[in-house]
């Protein structure tokens, strides 16, 4: 478990793009989680996360003139149903909702 970890995204973002810099391509996938019941995600909220991301990317101040890197939108693959109690129990609902990302994200893309 990674409760000691900061795994909000929006936060570390400007550091991994200040580390790993210049970069020409950064690959985002957000949503899986969010499906989760008592997290209250939803497609739309997912995609607001998303472009959150994406206008922290490209409005980096990036160093000695190097350009934003090129920005790839990946939806997770859709949660499945299963029969484990523990899994069905913390996705309950995130089968349907989790697919309507990859079109949120698309809108995102266009």
């Amino acid at each position: 478990h990674l409760a000691g970890a900061d795994r909000n995204g929006a936060k570390v973002l400007p550091t991994i793009l200040m580390s790993h810099a210049p970069l020409d391509l950064i690959v985002i996938m957000l949503g899986a989680n969010d499906m989760k019941p008592w997290i209250h995600g939803n497609p739309v909220a997912a995609k607001q996360g998303m472009q959150r991301l994406i206008d922290i990317v490209r409005g980096h101040d990036y160093p000695f003139e190097w350009l934003a890197p090129q920005i790839l939108l990946v939806a997770p693959p859709a949660v499945t149903r299963t029969d484990n109690a523990e899994f069905k129990e913390m996705f309950a609902g995130g089968d349907e909702a989790s697919k309507r990302l990859a079109p949120q994200y698309s809108a995102l893309a266009d």
